[in-house]
């Protein structure tokens, strides 16, 4: 009778147990779908994120467009960064004495300032190596008052040779003068205004073009055609007003 009873007992307590893991086997589940949900949220937060930061790269090019027409595109930044050449030196030897060269060739500057207002006319240095494809080197030329870049066909003279800001002949550069307005020996600049810190010069040889572009700001500030039928130089010249160097820089 006594083990009739605990049988009894037994039996009723079952369903309490099943009872009691159903519950625990719903939390889990509904906890487990919680989590996914979570997971799931945070994922479509992130993909969000990443679209919306790819939209805005998409149309950075569009949006900028619309409001300088000078601004590098990135199909026009790419074609220049395939033709960056780090390689790209300033001559030893063929370079005016009032400058120095240092020994791996990314640096010139004046030995020393001539007393006295501005000399309307600067001291050059050529690049190591003829141009004869499409090249682009980029130049840091700082806070400095007077400089000028650019390409030249006068490399017999390079040496007794001294740039006059804003000559016409052989030369296609860029120059600033007394720290003031940007100039160029052919055509016009396209914002006369702008006082760049890094430049970078690209020639196109074979569509006879050369463009200057504001590393910083990613605008042009000036493009002409050049003579390619004759040979062609990097051309450097610090200017007269200050020691500061001009300065050979890799692409950022």
């Amino acid at each position: 009778m006594e083990d009739s009873m605990k049988n009894n007992e037994q039996h009723n307590n079952c369903p309490k147990k099943d009872e009691k893991n159903i519950w625990m086997t719903a939390t889990i589940i509904l906890l487990t779908l919680l989590l996914v949900f979570f997971i799931f949220i945070i994922w479509l937060l992130i993909k969000f994120r990443k679209e919306k930061a790819k939209f805005k790269r998409d149309n950075e090019d569009l949006r900028l467009s619309l409001s300088a027409e000078n601004y590098v595109s990135n199909k026009e930044l790419i074609k220049m960064n395939k033709y960056s050449d780090y390689t790209v030196t300033i001559s030893h030897e063929e370079h005016h004495e009032e400058l120095t060269v240092t020994d791996d060739g990314k640096q010139v500057k004046l030995i020393k300032i001539n007393p006295g207002p501005e000399a309307t006319k600067w001291p050059c240095a050529l690049g190591s190596k003829q141009l004869a494809r499409n090249y682009t080197w980029n130049v840091e030329v700082g806070e400095k008052g007077s400089w000028a870049l650019g390409v030249t066909r006068n490399e017999e003279t390079v040496k007794e040779k001294k740039y006059t800001p804003n000559s016409k002949g052989l030369d296609w550069v860029l120059s600033l003068s007394k720290g003031k307005t940007l100039e160029a020996s052919s055509g016009e600049i396209m914002d006369a205004s702008q006082r760049p810190r890094k430049i970078r010069v690209y020639l196109d040889f074979k569509k006879s073009m050369l463009y200057f572009t504001d590393i910083e700001t990613r605008s042009h500030l000036h493009k002409c055609n050049v003579d390619t039928t004759k040979p062609l130089y990097p051309v450097f010249s610090p200017g007269s007003s200050d020691k500061g160097p001009l300065i050979i820089i890799p692409n950022d």
